[in-house]
């Protein structure tokens, strides 16, 4: 699993507060600059492209890009698959936090466990604005 994120901490401005700044200077209110990325949500590339602009920039375009985060399991390594995505999230914080729905979706052809019970703990620990979790088979 690739995920697009920079070197830089992310700044978290406010998005009904915060203006956002491109490099001419030019300030866009947080709450519109927020209704552009929503517009933009169904189009991946164009987000995660949008996050390389500035830092202000990449906060409004990883709260679209990870809101729905959906990891398909491969057969027999699944609880690897989990364990990588759980040590992404403790080691991005700024990034699980903009979290609300996971999905995580077993092989139906090679029933094995999608994963280890303690890594799903810690994985919903790790995400503090998840609301929606679904565990299927494929």
């Amino acid at each position: 699993m690739q995920l697009a994120t920079s070197n830089d901490s992310v700044e978290k401005p406010q998005p009904n507060s915060s203006p956002l700044t491109d490099s001419s200077g030019l300030n866009i209110p947080g709450d519109i600059a927020d209704n552009i990325f929503r517009y933009l949500e169904d189009d991946r590339a164009t987000l995660v492209s949008c996050g390389l602009v500035t830092r202000t920039w990449t906060y409004f375009s990883h709260r679209r890009v990870f809101r729905t985060v959906t990891l398909r399991m491969k057969p027999f390594v699944a609880h690897k698959s989990t364990s990588d995505l759980l040590r992404f999230f403790q080691q991005k914080p700024e990034i699980s936090s903009f979290v609300q729905e996971l999905q995580l979706i077993g092989n139906s052809r090679f029933p094995t466990p999608i994963c280890i019970p303690y890594h799903l703990v810690k994985l919903l620990d790790a995400l503090p604005n998840l609301q929606d979790l679904a565990i299927t088979q494929a």
